[in-house]
């Protein structure tokens, strides 16, 4: 791929990204989902704000350094994000709050029962490739394998598997897409591929420590900016989630 061809490329997919994040922010306000998810979707609309910069930064990279896979990981996690987001509302809205008002609900919703994993999995292949878009030795390539395979089995499995469509919250909706003569083989196939990409990205974080230990000079210097942008991540994660425990729900407030 030529440098203008992969600049054209990567621009289009974060312009794609920002036009999907207006039609959530947009969709939102049209469509509300219920009162007790207010809070919810405004931080949901927050996050698709900041993913924003995964996007842009994935942008800049892949313009200038198409050969490094580190820009494209970045493009690929802020698209699949914003539109994991995007297709969950919709298909909340569309089955929930007012059954049969969107076309199209059902399958929304049956993306997202198997679309976060694809957006949370480029996180090991980030830790496994960052910075140089290369694994440490020639030893970590398995993980590579790893990651890719357990990443198509959770497609898969979780894609096709009849049934309720639990992993997108639908406990008495089906899959509209399952395969019941393949049911048998898909659940453990999906267990089996989410461990892997459980152990897939432990490792990946553990060849990051081993990179960084025999890091010098820029490597290690950009080493260290992932590390403080994992910390901050970490911890606006944990002081949400913390929020969120002790802040009261809105009918139980409305009930006090």
């Amino acid at each position: 791929m030529s440098d203008r061809a992969a600049a054209w490329l990567a621009w289009s997919l974060w312009a794609l990204t920002v036009l999907l994040v207006v039609l959530t922010v947009v969709f939102s306000f049209l469509y509300p989902l219920p009162e007790n998810r207010t809070e919810g979707a405004a931080g949901a609309i927050i996050s698709l704000l900041a993913i924003g910069s995964f996007s842009t930064v994935g942008a800049t990279i892949s313009s200038r350094r198409p050969e490094n896979p580190i820009g494209w990981i970045f493009c690929t996690m802020g698209l699949a994000f914003v539109l994991a987001v995007f297709l969950g509302n919709y298909g909340e809205y569309g089955l929930v709050v007012s059954p049969g008002s969107l076309p199209g609900a059902t399958t929304a919703a049956w993306t997202g029962n198997w679309i976060w994993p694809v957006v949370l999995s480029p996180v090991g292949f980030l830790l496994l490739l960052f910075p140089s878009g290369y694994p440490p030795s020639r030893r970590w390539r398995p993980v590579l394998w790893l990651l890719g395979a357990a990443l198509v089995g959770w497609f898969v499995s979780q894609a096709f598997m009849p049934g309720p469509m639990v992993n997108a919250g639908y406990e008495s909706i089906p899959n509209p897409y399952g395969i019941e003569a393949l049911g048998g083989v898909f659940k453990p196939l999906g267990a089996a591929s989410g461990i892997l990409l459980l152990v897939g990205v432990l490792a990946s974080a553990i060849s990051l420590v081993v990179r960084f230990r025999h890091s010098r000079g820029d490597e290690r210097r950009q080493l260290k900016w992932l590390a403080y942008a994992a910390v901050v991540v970490v911890l606006a994660a944990a002081v949400s989630l913390t929020v969120e425990g002790v802040a009261p729900d809105s009918e139980e407030a409305i009930a006090a």
